[in-house]
């Protein structure tokens, strides 16, 4: 997290996605933060201990979020929640489209490997890509449930977001299926 100006705080994508998740779920332990993180459909954020328990950290630190300890049974818990600075901050973010958002790559190592296919033999390249299309297919169903579980109507954004990861991924199937029948047999 970088300050601007020492102004207003600039959260890292990961900094600001954890405030959201937060808010969302908030009071929340550092533990069902991570949970957020690992059941997203997006391979980018980190559900790892080792990246979240550090980070939550940190936002406390910064005075973003909170914690009160409680008491589950025998185990003592801290549950977070949002600082009246980390809603600002999270708003602030959540309102600032980035640079030039219709031109925008997201980061994509399956992208990147198709570029440099051509190091492969065409039967490698075919079973590569083959593969690739059976992994994005399995996930189809997942998003599709994530859309079914979220109706419009009960939870918009989530719908949204949702809706948004399903149809990218309807796109992924057909390049794929484009690069496969592009593949020469020679």
């Amino acid at each position: 997290m970088t300050r601007n100006n020492d102004i207003a705080i600039v959260p890292t994508e990961l900094e600001a996605a954890t405030l959201g998740a937060v808010w969302k779920n908030g009071p929340c332990t550092a533990y069902s933060i991570r949970q957020h993180f690992l059941r997203s459909p997006s391979p980018r954020w980190s559900g790892s201990a080792g990246a979240i328990y550090p980070l939550i950290r940190r936002l406390e630190d910064q005075g973003l979020v909170r914690a009160t300890a409680t008491a589950r049974g025998k185990r003592r818990q801290r549950d977070y929640q949002l600082t009246r600075q980390g809603r600002a901050v999270l708003r602030r973010w959540v309102g600032q489209l980035s640079p030039d958002p219709a031109t925008e790559l997201v980061h994509d190592p399956l992208r990147t490997k198709i570029f440099f296919l051509d190091i492969l033999t065409p039967r490698q390249a075919k079973t590569f890509v083959k593969n690739a299309l059976e992994a994005v297919r399995n996930r189809l169903s997942s998003l599709q449930r994530d859309c079914d579980d979220n109706p419009v109507e009960k939870n918009r954004t989530a719908y949204f977001a949702a809706r948004n990861a399903l149809l990218i991924t309807v796109a992924r199937v057909e390049w794929l299926e484009e690069v496969l029948h592009g593949i020469s047999d020679s």
